[in-house]
């Protein structure tokens, strides 16, 4: 694929991480809140299950991406947590 192409789809899975991130944070702030108020948060929790997941995809896009582009992307050792 053409590589400004790449680079495209590249920053929109980017913006799409980071909009994820948000939204996870703010759905954890909710669940909190709804917890410590006594009420229910099982709709909450899968809501937040859909974003995470959601996120995942983005996230493996990313992935897909940078190694069509040729990028190494950061390996992280289990080692130490």
């Amino acid at each position: 694929m053409n590589r400004a192409i790449l680079l495209e789809r590249l920053a929109l899975a980017e913006a799409h991480i980071a909009i994820g991130s948000r939204n996870i944070a703010r759905q954890e702030e909710i669940i909190a809140k709804l917890r410590d108020h006594g009420h229910d948060t099982v709709m909450a929790r899968k809501m937040l299950k859909s974003f995470e997941d959601a996120q995942a995809l983005c996230r493996a896009e990313r992935q897909r991406i940078q190694e069509e582009l040729g990028w190494r992307t950061p390996s992280f050792s289990k080692k130490g947590g």
